[in-house]
């Protein structure tokens, strides 16, 4: 199945790592991970979170 193929593949990946074999750029990793998170919250996030107390307010009054 595919959680089985991902599975595998992550246990691969991580064996290297553990064997010095391979050493990811972790900085670009998160560097890259950031930014998109910032550029989804920009497109959808603030919207959401003003949704989001708007619904909390009335809730609360």
């Amino acid at each position: 199945s595919t959680a089985t193929a991902v599975t595998a593949v992550l246990v691969v990946l991580f064996g290297l790592v553990a064997l010095g074999y391979w050493e990811p750029p972790v900085g670009e990793i998160v560097g890259d991970a950031l930014g998109a998170g910032r550029a989804v919250y920009d497109a959808v996030g603030e919207w959401a979170l003003e949704r989001l107390v708007g619904w909390l307010e009335g809730v609360a009054a």
